[in-house]
């Protein structure tokens, strides 16, 4: 997880984003047995930027936010944290590839 470089508020934001993102992929986007995950963080002049990639099924969180509003403020509440706590989230589906870009 984040390094020393990282303040607290970061670290916990940052792994909770991978629990969050890499959880809802794996629950529901991994059944085909061939799906892969990969998380990456780089960390530039004190922001943290975090990208994961997979090959699952196409999904857009950002989509889904638009979709749902503050219906259900319980619903998929990880999601909600995500773009509620980031500075940017950016989402691209490219070559058959989910790939989700967080910014803190």
């Amino acid at each position: 997880m984040p390094s020393k470089n990282a303040s607290e508020r970061q670290s916990v934001l940052l792994s909770l984003f991978v629990e969050e993102i890499g959880n809802n992929a794996v629950r529901h986007g991994f059944n085909k047995g061939t799906e892969s995950l990969e998380i990456r963080l780089v960390h530039q002049d004190g922001d943290w930027t975090m990208r994961i990639r997979d090959n699952c099924t196409p999904f857009d969180p950002s989509a889904w936010i638009k979709e749902h509003g503050d219906d259900g403020q319980t619903d998929n509440l990880g999601i909600r944290l995500i773009y509620k706590t980031a500075k940017s989230v950016d989402y691209a589906n490219t070559l058959s590839l989910n790939v989700l870009t967080i910014g803190m």
